[in-house]
């Protein structure tokens, strides 16, 4: 009787050990899936209060579809990425250069503004542009 109650003892131990780490253990979740990435609620969560900080009135549906936009562009940019790590990278500012580079070489190669636009725009804000003359920032 002994050696049982000692064996439904230990079961019962076990048994509470698993229900505790089972509660302890927080899983992380997933909010959307871009082809073959994910964006983590962490991550959402990490950015929308980043975002709340700067604009009290933008919405979760605004900031989960900035990100994925944002995604989306590195998944493209990682496309032309000759050379380099395939992985996407992590930090804002590395995202934000692989970005910028892809818009550099996709897109503004289409983009054609005519001389006399900037002229005029130059002239009409002068002021904007600290004295320098329309050579110094017309390539801006």
């Amino acid at each position: 009787m002994k050696h049982l109650i000692l064996i439904a003892h230990a079961l019962f131990l076990i048994h509470m050990a698993a229900i505790s780490s089972a509660q302890a253990e927080d899983l992380e979740r997933i909010v959307a899936i871009v082809n073959d990435e994910i964006i983590l609620l962490s991550e959402f969560e990490e950015t929308f209060q980043a975002a709340r900080e700067s604009d009290k009135t933008i919405s979760e549906e605004t900031v989960l579809n900035e990100m994925i936009n944002t995604l989306l562009l590195l998944i493209e940019a990682k496309k032309y990425r000759i050379g380099r790590s395939p992985e996407l990278p992590q930090n804002r500012s590395d995202k934000e250069s692989v970005i910028s580079e892809y818009i550099n070489r996709r897109i503004k190669a289409f983009i054609h503004i005519p001389y006399e636009d900037i002229e005029n725009y130059y002239k009409g804000n002068r002021g904007l542009f600290a004295d320098k003359e329309l050579y110094d920032v017309r390539a801006g």
